[in-house]
């Protein structure tokens, strides 16, 4: 008969402290969860504007750059010619100089 009543009483306990131990969950303020949606959706936003900032001096800067690349590859193209002939007139120079001292 003991052990019929102390499982009562163990049973009842546990009961009683699943109850309590969700009565904060409960007991929340729904509008606690409100404002902290409100401060969340605050900082998204405020990171949404910053991130769209970005995205838009990003896109001018490749718009810029995009705009410099024909004269750039203009001036590399004039660059690797000269460098060609530079090249040129140096082998030329130096079977010369070989001649020379031939």
């Amino acid at each position: 008969m003991e052990r019929t009543a102390l499982r009562c009483v163990v049973g009842a306990l546990a009961i009683l402290f699943v109850l309590l131990a969700d009565v904060p969950a409960a007991a929340a303020d729904p509008h606690d969860d409100k404002d902290r949606v409100d401060r969340m959706a605050a900082r998204t936003h405020a990171e949404l504007e910053v991130a769209s900032g970005r995205a838009r001096a990003a896109g001018l800067a490749y718009a810029r750059v995009g705009r410099q690349l024909p004269g750039a590859r203009r001036r590399l193209a004039v660059a690797q010619g000269e460098l060609a002939g530079a090249v040129v007139t140096a082998r030329t120079a130096a079977r010369a100089a070989r001649r020379a001292d031939a």
